[in-house]
């Protein structure tokens, strides 16, 4: 189950998987999220993402800025260049429009029945 911030949309799925297990990586119009069965494992806004880059064969990796940190996650991925392509595209969403705040907190819960235990 996911949360979104007032406004926020998922523009695209996609499933990955990283030491954390199998997961579910959300592409919204403000940013990533990575979850699993367990929960969120990842939540980052658009402002904090340095590089998405795919890696050899079916691997990607996403950098970005945490506090004075960088900090990194590479995860399998069955199409990277459809997820770096989609990503892009909402990064040019986004630099037309810039309506979206990384500071409005507002959430809205959404479940999702792929990551549903058996």
């Amino acid at each position: 189950m996911i949360s979104l911030r007032l406004g926020e949309v998922v523009e695209e799925t996609f499933p990955v998987n990283c030491k954390f297990g199998r997961s579910v990586l959300y592409l919204t119009n403000m940013g990533i999220m990575i979850e699993n069965i367990k929960g969120s494992i990842l939540d980052l806004h658009l402002e904090s993402i340095l590089s998405l880059q795919p890696l050899d064969g079916k691997k990607i990796k996403i950098i970005w800025n945490e506090g004075n940190a960088v900090c990194d996650l590479v995860f399998g991925c069955e199409n990277p260049l459809e997820l770096t392509t989609k990503y892009r595209m909402v990064l040019k969403k986004q630099s037309n429009s810039k309506t979206w705040s990384n500071t409005d907190e507002t959430r809205i819960v959404i479940e999702n029945p792929v990551l549903k235990p058996s």
